[in-house]
């Protein structure tokens, strides 16, 4: 009998195999190294992501590489077939918004968070069981976190906007958020 796809997948699905598949298919497609990184990173393993390849990723906001990145971030976000890709996304998007500020700060809040915010709403609804186990269970708390994060955000933004002093915390609203009288 001929082998299937799923039996080829469970003997040689680990890790370094699947590493491999993306290190080939980034020299097939002909990726940047930008985009290399932001694969690497937010690859479909269970593993939390790297925080040095995800500081790493923080050089290339504001690159030519930038639209790229955002592309691989956005279809990674998108629910789908499995929770790992959303999941690391969501890490590597913590990160960006920890690293940068000024106008790299600006780049990941409009290019990443104004554009997706449909998609986190739906990761927080996040529901995928697999042999069963709930892969969700780790997608939606931080799909919470984040929208929490961006909320707090964007009240801190709109009272800065009218004239409204925020409370203390840092300039770049990394945990601060705004009193409203």
């Amino acid at each position: 009998m001929a082998p299937t796809l799923k039996s080829i997948r469970d003997k040689f699905g680990g890790p370094e195999f699947k590493a491999r598949v993306r290190d080939m298919k980034n020299q097939v497609l002909d990726y940047t190294e930008a985009e290399k990184l932001v694969r690497e990173v937010t690859c479909n393993s269970p593993d939390p992501v790297n925080p040095v390849l995800c500081r790493g990723v923080v050089k290339y906001v504001r690159s030519a590489d930038w639209p790229a990145i955002v592309a691989i971030l956005t279809k990674r976000l998108t629910v789908g077939k499995n929770a790992n890709h959303p999941w690391k996304v969501m890490q590597l998007i913590e990160i960006l918004l920890n690293e940068t500020s000024g106008s790299e700060h600006e780049a990941v809040w409009r290019d990443v968070i104004i554009q997706n915010t449909r998609q986190f709403d739906e990761l927080k609804h996040f529901n995928k069981v697999v042999d069963g186990l709930d892969t969700g269970s780790k997608v939606r708390p931080l799909a919470l976190k984040l929208i929490e994060r961006i909320r707090a955000e964007q009240h801190r933004r709109d009272d800065a906007a009218l004239g409204i002093p925020s409370s203390t915390g840092p300039a770049s609203g990394q945990g601060s958020v705004s009193v409203r009288p």
